[in-house]
């Protein structure tokens, strides 16, 4: 199994925190946050790629999926969670990702909560 997770981790939360110094950033899953900015970074999927598999059936390549979840609160709630997307997604392109996923998505525990969910996905 391929693993590059330390390396997005690492990748995002460096671009973040340049900008957002106070963000809260964890690898975990986040139903609510309670602390504000908040980013989530989930490995979603990481499985055999396939037309990439040697004939012994070892595994040469994968296809592995992040999703990020950002959570903002406040008077520029919409504002700032675009910006934190926005750099969320140039972290992801300098590591040759690719967006399959994007969209705000009704905060349903705390309607005051702005949340945006995007995915990426790469062959590695």
């Amino acid at each position: 199994m391929k693993d590059i997770e330390n390396t997005v981790l690492n990748t995002v939360k460096t671009a973040l925190v340049a900008e957002y110094p106070d963000l809260y950033f964890t690898a975990d899953y986040v139903p609510q946050s309670s602390k504000f900015p908040t980013v989530s970074c989930v490995e979603l999927s990481n499985v055999t790629y396939m037309p990439g598999t040697a004939m012994d059936m070892q595994e040469q390549l994968a296809t592995v999926e992040y999703q990020f979840e950002v959570f903002t609160y406040g008077a520029a709630k919409k504002r700032d969670g675009k910006k934190i997307r926005d750099i969320i997604d140039s972290a992801m392109a300098t590591l040759q990702f690719t967006r399959t996923f994007s969209s705000a998505i009704p905060n349903s525990a705390d309607l005051r909560i702005w949340r945006y969910v995007s995915r990426y996905t790469k062959i590695i």
